[in-house]
């Protein structure tokens, strides 16, 4: 307006200050949400693109699994906006009328049908000027609700893409009159992935569980050795309300993140194992700003830990590799095992990874030779440090450690005790002179280890001479003898392994030294743990352990 006189868009186009087709768009039917990311609404900015999500423009939505007001149950759980911190976790919208509508004239909101049930939306007020929601969330009949002209809205969602739906969200305005659409205008808008996060993440928390009496060596270690790697350890004392026994914590959760402009949580995925201890991610995790999600429910066959193939629900069965230029966010992988597709990783927690997009489609990895059937039991990606050449990759060699055996035989140490912990009357010749047992793992290495290195370098983006080939040898359970060095932990400058218990010589663990000199050229310090508990149980460090990453500055969907 300018002496009194109101300047209209009309007039603008005219005097050739703004396009026809721009002075239309500011002055149309419109909905809007934060389509260039830049966590502010604004018509300005955020109308081109809006329509059809891609990965360079489109609003992102929070699947809101946090709990801000401290009940015990993920905000998207109940019908309320949890809180001001709760405010935070909503994506907003907002929505603009023409000017001078017919009394007849009505506003309507839509949200495609997918979705009507996977997310809620709530009307929003301005208090001290910002924007907050509150409810009861909208109503919705048959998809539609009446709105009153330039409304804001938030939105969250209740969960994460799955086989079900693809977590696209679209809002449609609609100017109706007379029953007849005049005009119509939409957003498109997707729930932000699940993202796990590989080792190349700084680590911040290390989870671990007290057995006292048991694993008193261990704990200490972690104790003195994880602040100095600059993380700290999240101890959980033994005792209820868990049994004393559950003391697999990598195999009990997966800790990954969510994130939209503006706002970033640690989303925590609850492994179906029937075991108590897999409650402690909802009753000591779930809080504000840290998620909790789960997928599915318990399965015994696969599920309750005692023989056959009833350990691969768990989540040493479900693992993350690092970025590479193939895969800018790293590429999940699980185990499979049998033929007919039916032993593997909860199909319905693969489906919602594949779902997630971003570390998709997750890798299929043979582990139907192991007991436990684990894939960290036979990969474990370790950062150089170098840009050109970022990992090595420790995978299991039985041909390394017959080497090593035929090695110290030949130095005439074939009468020094082997495993002594763990095998007694075993030294390195009565090791090589079983023959069936050495025919068996030279089997397995020709026929399985092999096979899946193979399917490392051709599908997780690494060169085969990034392989660090790590001596293992296996009972004919596909139990692991030697503890296993490959079921290691990386945090920040540390990597933490299963004190091997070689033969000692001289004072010297042979096996240690050896190991040592495998992985000399990585920058981490190494610490060999005394997981003796574990690998009597038929695992070691990383199975034990779990651990709180930070994803660093990047954001998700500037990926590659």
């Amino acid at each position: 307006m300018r002496n009194g006189t109101k300047i209209t868009a009309g007039a603008l186009v005219a005097l050739g200050l703004v396009a026809p087709r721009a002075a239309a768009e500011r002055t149309a039917l419109a909905i809007v949400a934060d389509t260039n990311r830049d966590g502010v609404v604004a018509f300005e900015s955020d109308l081109d693109g809006r329509a059809a999500w891609s990965n360079a423009r489109g609003a992102i939505l929070l699947n809101n699994c946090d709990d801000d007001d401290g009940d015990g149950e993920p905000d998207n759980a109940n019908d309320l906006v949890d809180g001001n911190a709760d405010c935070g976790d909503f994506a907003f919208v907002s929505t603009r009328a023409p000017e001078g509508l017919a009394d007849e004239s009505r506003i309507l909101l839509s949200v495609d049908a997918a979705s009507a049930d996977r997310v809620r939306i709530f009307a929003t007020r301005e208090e001290s000027g910002a924007r907050v929601p509150f409810g009861p969330p909208v109503t919705f009949e048959n998809g539609t609700a009446a709105i009153a002209p330039n409304s804001g809205f938030a939105i969250e969602a209740k969960q994460f893409a799955d086989a079900e739906w693809d977590g696209m969200v679209t809002l449609t305005l609609a100017l109706e009159r007379a029953d007849i659409v005049e005009a119509s205008d939409r957003v498109q808008m997707k729930v932000a992935p699940w993202i796990m996060l590989a080792n190349d993440k700084a680590g911040r928390v290390v989870y671990a569980r007290e057995f006292p009496g048991r694993n008193d060596a261990f704990m200490a270690s972690l104790r003195e050795y994880v602040p100095r790697a600059g993380a700290e350890l999240f101890a959980i004392p033994g005792g209820a309300p868990y049994g004393s026994h559950e003391v697999w914590l990598q195999d009990t959760m997966e800790i990954g993140y969510t994130e939209m402009p503006g706002a970033r949580m640690p989303v925590v995925l609850q492994a179906n194992r029937g075991k108590s201890i897999d409650d402690f991610s909802k009753a000591s995790l779930l809080g504000a700003d840290f998620g909790w999600y789960r997928v599915g429910d318990y399965r015994p066959a696969f599920g309750e830990g005692d023989g056959g193939t009833s350990w691969i629900d768990w989540f040493g069965n479900l693992e993350i590799a690092p970025p590479t230029s193939a895969w800018p966010l790293g590429r999940m992988y699980y185990g499979t095992a049998g033929d007919d597709g039916e032993a593997q990783l909860d199909p319905r927690i693969v489906a919602m990874i594949r779902a997630q997009g971003v570390q998709a489609p997750p890798l299929a990895m043979d582990v139907g030779w192991l007991l436990i059937k684990h894939v960290d039991e036979m990969v474990c990606f370790v950062p150089t440090g170098i840009a050109d050449d970022p990992y090595r990759v420790l995978v299991p060699s039985v041909t390394a450690m017959i080497e090593l055996a035929e090695g110290w035989v030949e130095a005439g140490q074939g009468d020094v005790p082997l495993l002594s912990i763990y095998e007694k009357g075993m030294t390195t010749a009565s090791l090589l002179a079983d023959g069936e047992l050495r025919a068996y793992n030279e089997e397995l290495q020709r026929d399985r280890i092999d096979a899946n290195n193979a399917v490392i370098v051709a599908e997780l983006g690494v060169g085969e001479d990034a392989l660090v080939h790590v001596p293992a040898y296996y009972k004919r359970d596909g139990r692991s003898m030697v503890p296993n060095m490959v079921n290691s932990l990386v945090v920040n400058d540390t990597l933490f392994l299963p004190t091997p218990n070689g033969p000692v010589v001289e004072g010297a663990d042979l096996l240690e030294a050896h190991v040592l000199e495998l992985l000399s050229t990585l920058p981490q310090k190494k610490v060999f743990l005394d997981d003796r508990l574990y690998h009597e149980w038929c695992g070691n460090v990383h199975c034990a352990t779990n651990t709180l990453r930070d994803p660093g500055p990047a954001k998700w969907w500037d990926a590659d």
